[in-house]
């Protein structure tokens, strides 16, 4: 009788696998997850080649686990269950007792940290360099102690040509509540941009306005972002995400590709990524002008400068590159441009898991 219902529950198994695994291939595919901000993997093509290398049984390992049916709820299922188990990580998410999210960022490659770190320094002192920290950097892990990676990875900074353990002691300071990193998202709050504007105006030769210059405007309280994602969409907070207007930032030209942009876009607060508001999300490169005569800016940048952008536009006139997104040397800037500073703005994350900034650094005469 034992023997029987072992047989059974072994073809249960293999027809319930079997069905998902069918209804996983016949179903329409998707080639974005807006959910997790983020390409899903593409059905492999089998070949000879990678068959018998493996290839192909890990890209179609890939493949099932980006589009399983149901994919949501069993996200879901298991982040539940790792935190009624106790744990306070969930796909290198950890959450905090206040409700916040932070990832741990798992990916990090030395070697590719130091390639980045070698070409910045291969620069000198041709620009002002300032590496943002991770939230966790800054939070500290929700047992109270501070990220034991955080001063791995900031005592290799300390060549570059701006103290990148001064800013990380400046977001310390400045986040008294919490506030400086959204609470569901990696990225910098405007109120955390605007910590970074401040400590980032003597480098860069202009006097940061106080605070209550700017009209402070909440654009929406609705916000999850890659934090949120990543944690198996799994919150109990939202973030708002406020424009610190001011005189003069509607009327700033902005192009991008040859077409006219704006330094906001709302209609992205009706989008998942609603961090696309500041500038549309991401471009390769951007103008921005404003109406007098200004100096000019030359900013090197990943998406964690979008929010610091529109305080930087106060004093400048900016062309802002993403080496991500464009494959321009930089030279084809730097030594025609005419820029009175320069100033490379990026994530830890950025520099320790891609090669994109050494690789435009290198492709150009820029040192």
């Amino acid at each position: 009788m034992k023997k029987n219902w072992d047989i059974i529950t072994v073809l249960a198994c293999l027809a319930l696998c079997t069905l998902i695994g069918a209804f996983t291939l016949a179903l329409p595919k998707k080639s974005f997850s807006a959910e997790e901000n983020r390409a899903l993997a593409r059905q492999p093509v089998i070949s000879a080649r990678t068959f018998l290398q493996g290839k192909y049984f890990k890209d179609a390992a890939a493949f099932f686990s980006d589009h399983i049916v149901l994919r949501r709820g069993f996200v879901r299922g298991r982040s539940v269950a790792e935190l009624c188990l106790g744990r306070q990580e969930v796909g290198g998410v950890l959450f905090y007792a206040d409700g916040a999210l932070a990832q741990r960022g798992l990916d990090a490659s030395e070697k590719l940290l130091l390639q980045n770190l070698d070409a910045i320094a291969a620069l000198g002192g041709k620009a002002v360099c300032a590496i943002v920290p991770r939230a966790i950097d800054v939070r500290g892990l929700p047992c109270g102690d501070l990220a034991s990676e955080a001063a791995e990875y900031f005592a290799r900074l300390a060549y570059t040509s701006v103290g990148d353990g001064e800013l990380l002691s400046e977001l310390r300071r400045a986040d008294t509540d919490g506030s400086v990193y959204y609470a569901t998202d990696h990225h910098l709050t405007t109120y955390g941009a605007y910590a970074a504007y401040a400590f980032l105006g003597d480098e860069l030769g202009y006097v940061p306005l106080e605070r209550e210059t700017f009209e402070i405007q909440t654009v929406t309280r609705d916000f999850r972002g890659t934090s949120y994602s990543a944690a198996g969409l799994l919150s109990f907070k939202c973030d708002s995400i406020e424009l610190w207007r001011y005189g003069g930032d509607k009327r700033l030209r902005i192009t991008c590709e040859g077409r006219e942009i704006s330094l906001y876009d709302f209609s992205f607060l009706d989008e998942k990524d609603k961090y696309r508001v500041f500038l549309g999300g991401n471009h390769g490169v951007v103008e921005i002008v404003g109406e007098d005569d200004r100096p000019r800016l030359l900013l090197i940048k990943d998406s964690y400068a979008n929010a610091l952008i529109p305080f930087l536009a106060l004093h400048f006139d900016i062309t802002v590159v993403d080496p991500r997104y464009t494959n321009a040397c930089w030279s084809d800037f730097a030594d025609g441009g005419g820029y009175d500073r320069i100033l490379i703005f990026c994530g830890i994350d950025t520099i320790s898991t891609g090669n994109d900034l050494a690789r435009c650094i290198e492709r150009g005469s820029f040192r």
